[in-house]
């Protein structure tokens, strides 16, 4: 599990959508020394299924502090993890059904994880979990990650951007200067509405259907040459 902490002042109710730093006297090495205080000291209790007891952190600890080299080297490493599958592990990428379990391309120790996850999901009191829409996943259906409102964005944010990105590079590669002109200025609009039927005018109507006309008379003309010819062919 990784975390990062972050220590800001206090502000009154009337402030609290400020963001200010902290007084000079809470440095970097005193918020080490509370994190590190506070995983030897904290616990959890479990429920009962799950065994009883607690669960607390273990000895392994790493508390950095994020200057410019450290958040390289620790985006970095979270993002090797955090792109990773189940493909990988030998899953899949795609929802499946039970039925189709037995013909997966899969190994058995990851068959036995999706069987699993569809007993589960038999259960009523699990309903909510979904875990046979998940099992292609391993019953697991979280994001990998949790986010602070506050301090950063969320997905749907995320999503509108990366969106808005794709449209404007489609239309900066455009050969059109007037849509390479709109990147940037375009919205689109996903709304669709009844325009109507036929056509607007009597001149339209009389275009189209001349040149329907004309289209039956060049089929007709088409098949009496291909007649003739055969005709023609046959005669020899």
């Amino acid at each position: 599990m990784h975390a990062v902490i972050r220590l800001d002042r206090a502000m009154p109710a009337y402030r609290a959508g400020e963001v200010k730093p902290p007084p000079a006297r809470f440095t970097v090495e005193l918020l080490d020394d509370a994190v590190r205080a506070t995983a030897g000291e904290v616990q959890a209790p479990l429920p009962d299924e799950l065994g009883a007891g607690c669960v607390r952190w273990g000895v392994e600890l790493d508390v950095r502090a994020l200057d410019v080299h450290e958040r390289r080297e620790v985006a970095g490493y979270l993002v090797k993890y955090a792109t990773k599958s189940t493909e990988q592990a030998g899953g899949v990428l795609h929802r499946v059904t039970e039925h189709e379990l037995d013909a997966l391309p899969v190994r058995e120790h990851v068959r036995a994880y999706m069987r699993e996850a569809f007993t589960l999901a038999g259960d009523q009191a699990l309903a909510e979990r979904r875990f046979g829409r998940c099992a292609h996943a391993l019953g697991y259906r979280g994001h990998r990650l949790s986010k602070s409102r506050r301090y950063s964005t969320t997905f749907k944010a995320l999503r509108e951007d990366r969106q808005r990105n794709v449209h404007e590079r489609r239309l900066a590669r455009s050969p059109d200067a007037a849509q390479r002109a709109l990147a940037g200025a375009a919205e689109r609009v996903a709304s669709f509405r009844y325009a109507g039927i036929g056509h607007l005018t009597a001149a339209d109507a009389l275009l189209a259907s001349s040149a329907a006309a004309r289209a039956r008379e060049h089929r007709r003309l088409r098949r009496d040459a291909l007649a003739m010819e055969v005709k023609t062919g046959g005669a020899r």
